[in-house]
């Protein structure tokens, strides 16, 4: 888990970067940083309700004994599910870190002036 979590520290500084150079290196405001996190929590959410649905209906397959075939589309569907769930988290990390370069109550950092 401790190397998992090291690639995933990676990919939130990573992503980040990447929103940085797109969006500038902090937001304008705390309600404006509030509104983009809460807009990718509201995604992850999203995704893991279909992740939920994905073993609801897994469980199903399995009580009325679908053959593997339903099953193993099923658990690929998850997976996709799951990685998209991953890359919202990720987002929302990379949002949260982009957010503690406010200062001051909301200016932007003094090298973006």
């Amino acid at each position: 888990m401790e190397h998992l979590n090291e690639e995933i520290r990676a990919c939130v500084g990573n992503e980040y970067k990447r929103a940085a150079e797109e969006h500038g290196k902090t937001f304008n405001s705390f309600p404006e940083a509030a509104a983009i996190i809460f807009e990718e929590f509201q995604e992850a959410e999203a995704e893991l309700a279909f992740i939920k649905s994905d073993l609801h209906v897994i469980w199903e397959y399995i009580k009325h004994n679908e053959s593997a075939d339903f099953i193993l589309g099923r658990l690929n569907e998850m997976q996709e599910n799951a990685i998209k769930l991953a890359c919202e988290a990720v987002q929302i990390a990379a949002m949260s870190t982009k957010a503690t370069f406010l200062k001051d109550g909301g200016d932007k950092p003094e090298s973006e002036g």
